[in-house]
């Protein structure tokens, strides 16, 4: 009978370690699920495209100034705000050119990060030259609208 004991211990906690990691298992899909719906977009898309513009502005703005950290913030701002429109669709644009739309808006988040990197080295030809490619790209996009 004392073997018996150890035995049913024995399988008692690997039940619980069984059921301790099913539970956990089924706690990480579910969050998983509900980090999938954390960002949902609440600003219309002009609004969004606003905040690109008023940011983009000042960087330029603040260029002509030599505000470096001002220029970085911007940029950045930017950047971040093409981030959210990762999660948009646009009326304007044709649903076969949105798959387009989104990598254009990806590059131009990516060049601005390079605004803000070449802004933080406070390096105002790369910043300048950035910008301009950021303005031509910007333009290629609105050229796609309805």
């Amino acid at each position: 009978m004392s073997k018996w004991i150890p035995t049913s211990l024995v399988v008692i906690v690997i039940a619980g370690f069984v059921a301790l990691f099913a539970a956990s298992g089924d706690n990480q899909a579910s969050g998983d699920a509900k980090k999938a719906e954390v960002y949902k977009p609440v600003a219309p898309i002009d609004v969004v495209m606003d905040m690109v513009s008023d940011n983009f502005d000042e960087a330029l703005d603040q260029l002509k100034a030599k505000k470096w950290s001002k220029v970085r913030k911007a940029a950045l701002m930017s950047a971040e705000a093409l981030n959210v429109l990762q999660y948009h669709s646009s009326e304007e644009v044709k649903k076969e050119d949105m798959g387009k739309w989104k990598k254009i808006s990806a590059q131009i988040r990516d060049d601005l990060v390079k605004v803000g990197a070449a802004a933080k080295k406070k390096d105002a030809a790369t910043v300048k030259k950035l910008l301009d490619t950021v303005e031509e790209t910007c333009e290629t996009c609105h050229d796609m609208r309805e």
